[in-house]
């Protein structure tokens, strides 16, 4: 077996979502265009979306086998010089025995703080302030994994964007939506109760089945799809982008998005916390709290959608303006060739 210069060993599946992987192929990207040979350890055969984005990438994968022991003879196999891990559920004695043969890059925000790593990376908003900062640390929203493909629809300049009429709506809640948040997402949207042409993403057949019971009221309209990976271009003509403030978040604001989010997870408590704080993201609270009472997160929708809030003009409302232009200042697409330049 050929040895690869980097095996990327990352969680993925129907309940953990796909946010690992999709920052990891963001890193294989720019691992392979400095001629790195990258291979995956990841669960690709229970999320078809995911195998999809791996493959036409023609980025090789295999299957991890189901005990650690032969998860780490799988790594072996390959002879990597470095292995980086993205994985909330493996345990500390993954990252130990791996240090012990291997040069070690892990990510550890949120579910995998503390792991043991010669390389440690954290790219959420903010982390640089809980820890140090150093050369083996890789930490903030400035370290931020951006596909190509998103990339490719990064605005040169934000204060371009033509409104919609009604204002075009995106919702999605990650590649596989493991919570279920896009029915009540949409819902909040049509409840808000004003024109809007809203595309939401059902990432699983029984999310669509709930999405296609949603009845619009005047002047809305509701369009379902598949998971896609035409998502970019679609956020970035759209006027207003309402999902889940998992590791997509970093997307959102590098493409300059107006974006409400809503935390799905406890693990995205930080994230959420500081980007509101930040006026990146326009809050919508827990998933708990939407679906308890959606009337809080229908009012947030309604004051994005309306015209009230103007700037320079009638073509949309002045918070999405100011949402666009901090969201798009805050992540330049960078992140992953500063982390492959340490690696």
């Amino acid at each position: 077996m050929a040895r690869v210069s980097v095996l990327i060993w990352c969680d993925l599946g129907p309940g953990l979502g796909a946010g690992h992987l999709m920052r990891c192929i963001a890193l294989a990207e720019e691992l392979v265009s400095r001629g790195r040979a990258v291979h995956f350890l990841t669960d690709a055969a229970s999320v078809p979306f995911a195998r999809a984005q791996l493959e036409r990438r023609e980025m090789t994968w295999e299957q991890p086998p189901p005990d650690l022991a032969g998860q780490l003879a799988a790594v072996a196999r390959h002879r990597p010089g470095t292995v980086v891990v993205d994985s909330y559920v493996l345990p500390v004695a993954a990252y130990d025995a791996l240090g012990t043969s291997y040069r070690v890059a892990a990510f550890v925000d949120a579910g995998a703080r503390g792991r043991p790593a010669d390389v440690v990376i954290d790219p959420t908003l903010g982390a640089e302030a809980d820890a140090a900062v150093g050369p083996d640390r890789l930490l903030g929203i400035a370290h931020a994994l951006i596909r190509d493909e998103v990339l490719a629809h990064r605005p040169s300049d934000v204060e371009t964007h033509v409104e919609g009429d009604p204002p075009r709506v995106v919702v999605f809640s990650g590649g596989t939506d493991a919570h279920g948040a896009a029915p009540p997402l949409a819902g909040a949207v049509l409840g808000a109760g004003l024109p809007v042409h809203l595309t939401v993403v059902a990432a699983r057949p029984e999310l669509r089945a709930q999405l296609d019971a949603l009845v619009p009221g005047p002047g809305q309209g509701i369009e379902v799809i598949d998971p896609t990976s035409e998502l970019p271009a679609l956020i970035a003509r759209s006027d207003l982008v309402v999902s889940a403030a998992g590791t997509s978040s970093a997307e959102l604001l590098c493409l300059g998005a107006a974006a409400a989010l809503v935390q799905v997870a406890d693990n995205q408590a930080d994230t959420y916390r500081r980007a509101v704080e930040a006026g990146l993201v326009a809050p919508l609270g827990t998933l708990a709290d939407l679906r308890g009472d959606p009337a809080s997160a229908r009012s947030i929708v309604r004051d994005l959608l309306d015209g009230g809030d103007v700037e320079g003009g009638a073509d949309g409302s002045g918070a999405r303006r100011r949402l666009r232009r901090a969201a798009w200042a805050v992540v330049d697409g960078r992140g992953r060739a500063r982390i492959a330049d340490r690696l």
